[in-house]
């Protein structure tokens, strides 16, 4: 849950992608569930504390420079994608990179 939120935090901080949360997280084609997310009344302590944590800065690990995220079955379609790879944490790949133009 906190790597999600230091990626999106990571979007916010640069200059590539809109400055404020909410828009990184409802830009086109991106963070699918949001809609889902928007109907959500109670959130979970542990959401919190990752959402704040990603927030502040204070959370590991630290992906820094990381922008984009997917499952395994999305990435490993795409040519190249082992070398973009930053790191895997459980079921996601990180990126440096948007693999998909």
């Amino acid at each position: 849950m906190v790597v999600i939120g230091q990626v999106i935090m990571n979007r916010v901080n640069s200059p590539k992608f809109p400055n404020t949360i909410k828009e990184v997280v409802s830009a086109p084609k991106q963070f699918a569930s949001i809609a889902q997310i928007s109907k959500v009344k109670d959130v979970s302590k542990e959401a919190m504390t990752a959402a704040e944590a990603a927030i502040a800065g204070t959370a590991e690990p630290i992906l820094p420079n990381i922008f984009y995220f997917g499952k395994p079955e999305v990435y490993e379609k795409v040519p190249g994608h082992k070398s973009a790879i930053y790191k895997q944490i459980g079921q996601i790949y990180f990126f440096t990179d948007k693999l998909f133009k």
